[in-house]
């Protein structure tokens, strides 16, 4: 009796023994491998004259930061941030990527006349705000598939966004991959119009992006 009582004391001790160290596995740093990561950004025409406008595909692949991964989603979090002065519009590898609703042909100076507007006083204002900011608040769900709850700073303002992630491990980094819809308005903007509205951008936007973090990568977290 006294050795089958011992032998179940000392399983009960391994199971706490093996709890406890997993509980204190470490979290794992990676740097944003920025030529590896990308963001995009699909913006939808809208309006009476609509058809007279372009749907637009805003990049950035000038995305840095930092991710840890813990032992569970609880145990995570990250830091980013891209300049937007960096913006592209309508890449031509990306609108064919995209599918019909981007096959027009978009000329090179209604591409630079979006940016402009874009990144002009009354949207992004990059002359005043240089960067946007995301950082996670809480991570939830099970490894791979994350609910991320982040703060976004956008013009200096911060608004919290549910974002759906997929997140995978590989031999020394890490890839996130993730799209959410939001509106202008969830982020502070107000979308560009002209004729009275009769051709404006729609107010959902639809975020995509790949993010690849890697150990060992000098440092670019945000400041």
């Amino acid at each position: 009796m006294t050795g089958r009582l011992s032998c179940r004391y000392a399983g009960v001790v391994f199971i706490l023994l093996s709890v406890s160290v997993h509980a204190a596995e470490p979290a794992s740093r990676y740097r944003v491998a920025t030529d590896d990561s990308e963001l995009r950004i699909l913006v939808y025409r809208a309006g009476a004259l609509a058809k007279l406008g372009h749907n637009h595909v805003v990049s950035s692949r000038d995305l840095s930061g930092e991710i840890v991964l813990g032992p569970s989603p609880e145990a995570s979090s990250f830091n980013l941030e891209f300049p937007v002065a960096t913006f592209e519009v309508d890449d031509a590898d990306m609108r064919a990527e995209e599918g019909s609703e981007f096959s027009t042909t978009v000329d090179s100076q209604d591409s630079e006349g979006t940016r402009r507007n874009m990144l002009g006083p009354k949207l992004l204002d990059a002359d005043s705000y240089s960067h946007i900011r995301i950082a996670s608040s809480t991570i939830s769900g099970e490894f791979p598939n994350v609910v991320i709850t982040a703060v976004l700073t956008v013009k200096g303002s911060e608004h919290e966004l549910l974002v759906p992630v997929s997140i995978n491990s590989f031999d020394g980094g890490l890839i996130a991959i993730g799209r959410v819809r939001l509106g202008h308005k969830d982020i502070g903007l107000v979308p560009f119009q002209a004729g009275f509205g009769a051709l404006r951008v729609a107010d959902e936007l639809l975020v995509k992006f790949r993010i690849v973090a890697k150990a060992g990568l000098p440092g670019n977290s945000p400041n």
